[in-house]
């Protein structure tokens, strides 16, 4: 009898344990609350965030958890339409003006309300000079903004340096701070502790090995057309973000059950992946553009009959089948992407003629040019090594002495973003997450991503035309007269947009790509 009551007992003691663990309760043993598992999710960036503050970056994956924590005025959805978020509505008042309306209800971690008085410190943190204690955001450039003018607590006018219509899709960039909290602790404090509106709230961390970050009770809830339902938003008590840069390690991890999301997946694992019944590979298109800029300041790249050859010699849909088994838009030279579907201008990048492959017009070209056999280094780094290396043996089949050297990212930028450089020609990705006909700025003189700072007076006007325009037939015609005339110049040739390929455990759901490599997290899901 006694045994039967002790195995009772036990069972009884059990019971009572797990559902402490499961359920949350209180502990007679020790007179402290007993709080459930979280539910914890765990992401493997493959880079770590430079910083936490909201102003001063312009890499994706410190923009990435800086959203986990705080929130723009707009945002994508995975496939590049912008959806609204802290702002309610931005609108047109009269050319050059713009309306915008924040959306009420919306709190920082600290329960202060977010208002027009954090949205206009935000502003003049990123786009005054100076205005990031003393020195210029390196986001200013992303919004074309003159001054803002609060008109109550939740209504500001922006007055724009250039047209609305060029900031349709601007406006995420402008990523809330909280006023009060950051004028209270000072800045280094808030780097330490930062807060924002966002879905989850910083715990601890750093920016070199990972950061932990819990659910924000006091979350509005996002945009209604974020994809995936839920009961509740966040739907995970907790996430864990990790910085693995090495590819097959991220891999590792993933299969391991280490983490449950991973960025990045390299092409040549993609099969080994779908195979696993616990993996889930994922895709969509990307914003990230892979780019072989040219010098046409030093010889023989300044005669753009060899510039041309270039162009001529490089069969993009051979790299996109073979390197990349298909996971890339050919973009054929051309230098935009598809705009967004509710973009009146969808259907442009079909309409603009692509850049032929013929080695046969490459080779006549060069030996027009008298630069058969010239000798060109492409200068690269990380993952594009392997496309330049495959560049540069089509360049050597048509006469050039082409060969590839891997630096630093870092460093070869520094190198390459000026006039009087000796180096010729720079492979590299870079973001277009505007999708918009007028991203061909970037390649005008001043611009930091005008790398080797070609210049030329007609693309300058045509622009400067086109983008004063409100969108209508004519100014397509500008920008398809702009975008042929860069073709022929050649200054940069664009070669295609890499697939946003990522991978999970498959307990996970509401886990989606973005097309501009965004980790959007609020409402993904165990399972």
């Amino acid at each position: 009898m006694r045994r039967k009551l002790f195995k009772v007992t036990v069972l009884l003691a059990i019971i009572s344990l797990f559902s402490t663990l499961t359920l949350g309760g209180f502990s007679e043993a020790t007179g402290a609350e007993v709080r459930p598992k979280l539910k914890t999710l765990r992401v493997a960036l493959y880079s770590a965030p430079r910083t936490f503050d909201p102003v001063n970056y312009r890499d994706i994956n410190t923009q990435n958890v800086i959203r986990l924590m705080g929130g723009g005025l707009k945002d994508d959805t995975p496939d590049t339409d912008y959806i609204y978020t802290v702002a309610e509505s931005i609108s047109e008042i009269k050319p050059f003006t713009a309306r915008i309306k924040i959306r009420k209800g919306i709190t920082f971690h600290n329960g202060d309300p977010v208002t027009a008085d954090d949205v206009i410190f935000t502003y003049k943190r990123m786009v005054e000079p100076g205005g990031m204690e003393g020195k210029t955001s390196p986001r200013a450039s992303l919004l074309p903004i003159d001054s803002v003018e609060k008109v109550d607590d939740y209504t500001i006018i922006a007055k724009l340096s250039e047209p609305f219509s060029v900031l349709e899709r601007r406006w995420f960039h402008w990523e809330v701070m909280p006023k009060k909290y950051f004028e209270k602790v000072g800045l280094q404090e808030y780097l330490k502790h930062p807060i924002g509106c966002g879905p989850f709230k910083f715990v601890q961390g750093d920016l070199n090995t990972e950061i932990v970050l819990e659910r924000y009770d006091g979350f509005y809830g996002g945009a209604a057309e974020t994809p995936g339902k839920v009961e509740r938003i966040p739907a995970v008590d907790r996430v864990i973000v990790k910085y693995i840069p090495e590819a097959t390690t991220r891999v590792a991890a993933l299969l391991a059950g280490e983490v449950d999301i991973i960025q990045q997946v390299p092409i040549d694992m993609v099969d080994m992946l779908k195979a696993n019944p616990n993996i889930k590979v994922v895709s969509t298109g990307s914003n990230s553009m892979t780019a072989l800029y040219l010098n046409p300041h030093i010889p023989p790249f300044n005669d753009v009959r060899v510039r041309q050859a270039v162009g001529y010699a490089i069969n993009f849909e051979l790299i996109v089948k073979h390197l990349f088994k298909g996971e890339a838009v050919n973009l054929n030279g051309r230098p935009l992407l598809e705009t967004y579907r509710s973009h009146p201008a969808y259907g442009i990048f079909n309409r603009t003629p692509p850049l032929e492959y013929s080695p046969q017009k490459a080779k006549a070209l060069l030996e027009k040019a008298g630069a058969v056999g010239v000798k060109m280094i492409i200068d690269t780094y990380g993952d594009m090594v392997e496309p330049a290396q495959v560049i540069s043996q089509m360049l050597n089949e048509v006469g050039f002495q082409s060969s590839v050297r891997s630096w630093d990212y870092a460093t070869i930028e520094g190198e390459v973003n000026k006039k009087n450089t000796n180096r010729v020609a720079y492979l590299r990705a870079q973001g277009n997450g505007f999708r918009t006909p007028d991203f061909v700025q970037i390649y005008v003189t001043g611009s930091p991503m005008n790398f080797f700072q070609w210049s030329n007076s007609t693309f300058e006007d045509l622009l400067k035309r086109a983008m004063a325009m409100r969108y209508n037939p004519e100014q397509e015609k500008l920008y398809l007269g702009i975008y042929k005339l860069i073709m022929e110049e050649l200054p940069i040739i664009n070669l295609y947009a890499l697939n946003t390929i990522d991978a999970h455990r498959i307990n996970v759901v509401n886990y989606y790509p973005y097309a501009n490599r965004w980790t959007i997290l609020h409402r993904v899901d165990l399972k």
